[in-house]
């Protein structure tokens, strides 16, 4: 055979120490490789070329040899059908690559079957001695070292390449099937079939750390009120669906990512001229079926896209192994979903999104800790409708809290308006804990909630049952009185906008009851700012307050008696601080209110008006009017937590039909008849008693044509009922009238008149109250025109002592009496009609005294000060020795 002259015939060549450096300073990777021989050798023309190479990978050792040699000789004619043998074996650290098979026509790259197979034991070995870094930074972290092991076979098909017999196998994950690739003058496309016994992505993606917590921004710029939720609005490459074909099978028999754990994967797909079909994409949850595909279209002058996912019987205790929410324990989860939609990009895609979509929980339990409680909520069922983007996405709910039933229904109207953050309309219906919420409106952004209008409906047939549900859930709020159970209705219009509320056209009804107006609340300055409007067409106290039901006279005695035993013995004012006055602090409010009627105890009251404002921690009542019957009430008030707090009252009643007032308030009927009042009182302090300390004013009652019953005495002193003679025999004495004005001076009141006429008697009181002390000091004196009367024994008297229980004794001082007796004692003269001051030689001188014709009504009446003459009793016989004796006797011996 001819030998060509030009192909040169070298026995051997060898270079010896060659070096190379590669550094990446963004990946933080240096290799030195030092070839410390590298040798090629060829026999002759026809004989087989060998080479071989030996050196170190950043000092790490390594070696190559190999032989290539032609199928058969050369010529000048068939050189260029001349084949190749190759044949390579490659050892480094922990890898070994061998390579070994024939090219039949190298020139043309045509009848190429070479078989690779790569073996690396440990893998993060390997790449350490190449790079100086561990392969763990892009894997996941392996209990075992990363091994790999992959064999396949290359040939050339026509117009491309084949890769078959493929096997790979890398930690636990594995690849086996074929794949080619075949280069079309149009498009170029790629063949895959291709199974998956398990793909562990766990061990082959390294977990990405968490983003770390951004430094506070002290100079952050004031929030986007126009938040909208940025969809990408960039063209999305659809273009490169165009640059090629494929026709793809996978299979994959276990997948895992995290605690995601799908079975039975099948994967087919095809790409053909820039439509992409995946017809299917099928795999199982634990055990339930999911079924899913996907058509984009780009071949269209506006690409499209179609979807869709069936999902049967998921159970929802796998979803919340995989997401670590330990709260969802258990249940189901249904879909069906088909859409479609047009768009070059995400924003445009996603806005025009048309379709139905069914979702459906069922079954679901949850747990949620609360502090120290646990509580359980369960969805028997949970339906979300969506047909399209400009539609409204329907929502309905049944299940349970704390095994409470609950229901929840509506709809959102067009979720493009929330991404788009314009005004999105809502409704809502609620059934829970005994009670139903009605909401029908609109948010104007909904992702700022700037702007709202919703109309509200609530109704809470028993709302005591209510509060008691609420209270198993939230203990806190358990009630500490008895909440009256009667029907309780509220709507009206609630909007919103930035950092205030308003509640217009409120209609809020409990029972009989009801209450209309507007709430307004601004919270944008430093205080809150609350303003109302609002009024009452009835308000039924024993509906709403239960303990102003007048109770029978024994139940009566039984309370005050209970009352009495459990009362604070030493002080009738509190020396605790006043906490309520620090609300006065922190906010500022202006109410007005208007009741037409007030209903208890079957009386009424008419023509509520108040008018009250709080500013700058000052409030004023300006005034505070009722109509009462025939007469009025009118008060101001001023009342101030500025420095030590300070109030100052007026008031002023006309014709007050105090039984009425009783009534009202549900006590017993102490008194009954008609009273005129004035008050101005000033005081300062932190507390009730401080209050009471430092009052100064006046006040003054006057009552003509009353009744006053003997437990009204009752209250004050058992001993006054013993001195003062009620003629009538169901213990009511007929009033004239009477007048009780004091004058207050720095928490001392002095009497400035006192006095009560029955018609045949008048009781004139002169003395002072020590507010400061809670003490007082009394005298009064009887009056009469009658002498009749003085048969009754008509006895000054002097009431001291402490105001929580005052002392009653006879005005004795400088008389033969004994200053033992007590007011006990002067109950045998009320009981015997007088006979036993005769029988102890009490004179007429002594009567005479009590005669009075003045008419000290008229002048208390007037306005004149009241000072009774003090009048001493005298006995007849001023050396009987034997009268205390008779003063001390058992008054049970009179009766």
């Amino acid at each position: 055979p001819f030998q060509l002259p030009f192909l040169p015939v070298l026995k051997q060549l060898q270079f010896d120490d060659i070096n190379f450096y590669y550094s990446d300073a963004e990946a933080d990777i240096e290799t030195d490789i030092a070839v410390n021989k590298l040798r090629l050798s060829n026999p002759g023309i026809n004989e087989t070329i060998h080479f071989s190479a030996n050196g170190t990978v950043n000092q790490h050792p390594f070696e190559f040899s190999g032989e290539t040699s032609f199928l058969t000789d050369v010529t000048r004619q068939n050189i260029a059908d001349q084949g190749i043998k190759l044949k390579v074996h490659a050892d480094a650290p922990g890898v070994t690559l061998a390579v070994h098979g024939e090219i039949e026509h190298p020139v043309l790259a045509e009848g190429i079957n070479i078989t690779f197979l790569l073996v690396a034991d440990d893998l993060d070995k390997t790449f350490t001695s190449a790079t100086g870094k561990s392969i763990y930074q892009f894997t996941g972290k392996t209990e075992q070292p990363l091994s790999l092991n992959f064999s396949a076979r290359l040939t050339d098909i026509p117009a491309g390449y084949a890769l078959n017999a493929i096997k790979l196998k890398l930690a636990d994950s594995d690849i086996s099937g074929k794949l080619s690739y075949i280069a079309n003058p149009e498009r170029a496309k790629i063949t895959a079939e291709l199974h998956s016994d398990k793909i562990y992505l766990n061990q082959l993606l390294a977990k990405q750390p968490g983003q770390s917590k951004q430094p506070e921004n002290k100079n952050r710029q004031p929030e986007n009120k126009n938040t909208t939720i940025k969809l990408p609005d960039t063209t999305l490459p659809f273009h490169l669906l165009k640059s090629l074909d494929a026709d793809i099978n996978y299979s994959i028999g276990q997948f895992q990512m995290d605690q995601f754990k799908p079975e039975a994967v099948i994967l087919n797909a095809t790409l053909h001229a820039g439509l992409l079909q995946i017809k299917q994409l099928d795999l199982k949850l634990d055990g339930a079926p999911v079924r899913s595909s996907l058509t984009i279209d780009s071949s269209t002058k506006i690409p499209s896209l179609k979807t869709t996912l069936d999902i049967d019987n998921l159970q929802l205790g796998l979803i919340s192994q995989a997401l670590q929410l330990e709260q969802l324990k258990s249940g189901t989860l249904h879909s069906r979903i088909k859409l479609r939609t047009r768009g070059k990009s995400i924003k445009s895609l996603v806005l025009d999104m048309k379709g139905k979509a069914n979702i459906q929980l069922d079954d679901v339990s949850l747990e949620h800790r609360l502090k120290n409680n646990k509580h359980k909520a369960k969805i028997k069922r949970l339906k979300l409708d969506y047909s399209g983007i400009n539609e409204p996405l329907k929502y309905h709910l049944n299940g349970s809290i704390d095994d409470e039933p609950l229901s929840l229904s509506g709809e959102l109207d067009s979720p493009a308006s929330f991404i788009d953050n314009k005004t999105l309309r809502l409704k809502l219906k609620l059934t829970a804990l005994n009670a139903d919420l009605e909401v029908d409106g609109s948010i104007a952004k909904p992702l700022d909630i700037d702007r709202a209008q919703l109309s509200i409906a609530l109704d809470i047939p028993k709302p005591e049952t209510s509060i008691l549900k609420i209270s198993h859930l939230v203990p806190k709020i358990k009630p500490n009185e008895k909440i009256p159970d009667l029907p309780l209705k509220l709507q009206g219009l609630l909007s919103v906008a930035p950092m205030n509320f308003r509640f217009e056209k409120m209609q809020l009804t409990a029972g009989n009851s009801d209450l209309s107006g507007t709430l307004f609340a601004d919270l944008r300055g430093e205080k809150p700012f609350i303003d109302a409007k609002l009024e009452s067409q009835l308000l039924d106290l024993n509906e709403l307050v239960p303990a102003t039901i007048r109770e029978s006279d024994e139940a009566a005695h039984k309370t005050e008696k209970q009352q009495n035993d459990t009362a604070d013995k030493t002080r009738l004012f509190s020396t605790e601080p006043l906490p309520a006055l620090d609300a006065l602090d922190k906010i500022d409010v202006k109410l007005i209110y208007k009741l037409k009627k007030l209903t208890s105890n079957n009386k009424s009251i008419n023509n509520i008006y108040l008018n009250l404002t709080l500013k700058d921690s000052l409030l004023k009542l300006e005034p505070l009017s009722i109509d009462f019957a025939r007469g009025t009430i009118k008060s101001t008030l001023e009342l101030s937590s500025v420095n030590t707090p300070r109030f100052q009252l007026e008031a002023k009643i006309i014709k007050l039909d105090y039984d009425r007032l009783m009534a009202i308030l549900g006590t017993k009927e102490y008194a009954s008849g008609e009273l005129d009042a004035e008050i101005n009182l000033t005081g300062e302090g932190n507390s009730v008693s401080a209050l009471m300390a430092s009052l100064d004013g006046r006040f003054r009652v006057t009552t003509e044509g009353g009744v006053l019953h003997s437990d009204a005495l009752k209250l004050l002193s058992k001993d006054i009922v013993s001195i003062i003679p009620f003629t009538d025999s169901s213990d009511r004495q007929k009033i004239n009238c009477g007048v009780v004005q004091f004058d207050i001076n720095k928490g001392i009141a002095s009497t400035h008149a006192m006095v009560i006429n029955t018609g045949t008697v008048s009781a004139l009181g002169t003395g002072d109250i020590d507010l400061a002390s809670e003490t007082l000091s009394l005298y009064i004196a009887p009056r009469s025109k009658r002498t009749s009367i003085l048969k009754l024994a008509l006895v000054p008297v002097n009431v001291t002592g402490p105001l929580i229980s005052p002392s009653v004794v006879p005005d004795i001082a400088g008389s033969a009496i004994s200053t033992t007796e007590t007011a006990t004692n002067i109950s045998l003269a009320i009981a015997t009609g007088g006979v036993w001051l005769l029988a102890e030689n009490f004179t007429n001188k002594l009567w005479d005294q009590f005669i009075d014709d003045t008419d000290y009504c008229a002048k208390a009446l007037a306005g004149e000060k009241i000072v009774p003459a003090r009048i001493k009793l005298e006995s007849k016989d001023e050396e009987d020795d034997d009268l205390s004796d008779v003063l001390d006797d058992d008054e049970n011996d009179w009766f």
